[in-house]
């Protein structure tokens, strides 16, 4: 076996390597208080599996804990809960939500990844969270702050400087109120929100120039939990793709799909689609009309295809932990960008990178 590479404080960045162990901390990092070496060894994975006669999907490595390097500073660190991702160019933000704090993660050729030092922090104040998730509009940071009961709006001016521009909600069940808002996606002017322990999905309009929010409307049955369509149970997580969205209702083991009004925000809810009682729909993400669904109770990212003309979704497979080449996979959130998709996995505490190959 080769020997392990040490990154120690000297500015070296990289793809962590196949096979071949990593050894992070030295005296060099004792301001950061992480002095014991670690040794990390994340095994390449060959597992390629077939969506359809033109696309397919190829596990290519495991990025992250510890988090090899941040950019310009030889410090090492570690995720605790990594849960939901989005993206603002191409930087790929991260939700550490154990730690309520927002890691920005530049995206490189071949979908290679370097982070740059976080920002946030536990408590109820500016630039503080408990418990987030995560979305984008332009360079407008969408963050949920789940336990806080709000909503935050920040402009990425830099990757890694946040303003902070507004707030809204607060605990409760009325129109400005939120029980654990989660899933969080924004198209134009509207952002969606899944407001889970209230059951029901909320269309807020979004101002990207300075960040306000206001209350446009809600779907849900109260704040009981239903089967009918618009009805959800612990709704989860949310796409707006195109004028659709696409909402993870966990408690019904299924994904609703909705059309939305682009004029007046107004949610037509067209279908649900399950792939059995276990389905468990935790992130969702899209490459043009294909949709890619995390299921954290098997271990999977199902796919399917989106018909934007009928307004009607074909399930296309689901692809496993075994597919992929893992003995495990805890899949929550998902972000696509430039051919690859970037899977959080909260347990392991690292982001799967997997290439989207074109094959006609």
């Amino acid at each position: 076996m080769s020997k392990p590479l040490v990154l120690d404080g000297t500015g070296k960045t990289g793809e962590i390597p196949a096979n071949e162990p990593l050894q992070f901390g030295n005296a060099a990092l004792s301001a950061s208080g992480l002095t014991t070496p670690r040794t990390y060894t994340f095994p390449d994975k060959s597992g390629t599996v077939a969506l359809s006669e033109d696309i397919e999907l190829s596990y290519i490595r495991a990025w992250g804990n510890p988090i090899p390097n941040y950019i310009g500073t030889g410090i090492t660190d570690t995720y605790s809960g990594l849960i939901h991702s989005c993206l603002i160019n191409n930087y790929l933000y991260l939700c550490d939500a154990n730690r309520n704090r927002i890691i920005p993660v530049h995206i490189g050729e071949n979908g290679n990844l370097a982070a740059r030092l976080p920002f946030g922090s536990a408590g109820s104040g500016t630039g503080q969270f408990a418990s987030i998730t995560i979305c984008s509009l332009s360079n407008v940071l969408v963050i949920g702050d789940t336990a806080n009961y709000r909503i935050i709006t920040a402009r990425m001016t830099t990757p890694d400087s946040p303003t902070w521009l507004s707030t809204f909600g607060s605990l409760g069940t009325g129109d400005s109120n939120f029980n654990n808002p989660h899933g969080v996606s924004a198209s134009g002017r509207f952002l969606f929100v899944c407001d889970v322990a209230n059951n029901r999905v909320k269309v807020l309009i979004l101002n990207v120039e300075n960040g306000t929010m206001s209350f446009l409307q809600t779907y849900g049955n109260g704040i009981s939990t239903g089967t009918a369509l618009g009805h959800f149970n612990f709704p989860r997580s949310i796409l707006a793709i195109h004028d659709y969205v696409v909402v993870g209702d966990v408690g019904n083991a299924r994904v609703q799909l909705g059309r939305f009004n682009t004029g007046t925000g107004a949610i037509t809810w067209l279908d649900a689609y399950t792939t059995g009682a276990s389905f468990s729909p935790h992130g969702i993400a899209a490459y043009q009309n294909y949709i890619f669904i995390s299921d954290l109770n098997n271990a999977a990212i199902v796919v399917y295809r989106l018909n934007f003309n009928l307004g009607t979704m074909t399930y296309i497979t689901q692809v496993t932990a075994a597919d992929l080449g893992l003995a495990s996979f805890n899949c929550v959130g998902l972000s696509y960008y430039a051919g690859h998709l970037y899977v959080c996995d909260y347990i392991s505490n690292c982001v799967h990178i997997i290439r989207l190959i074109r094959t006609l």
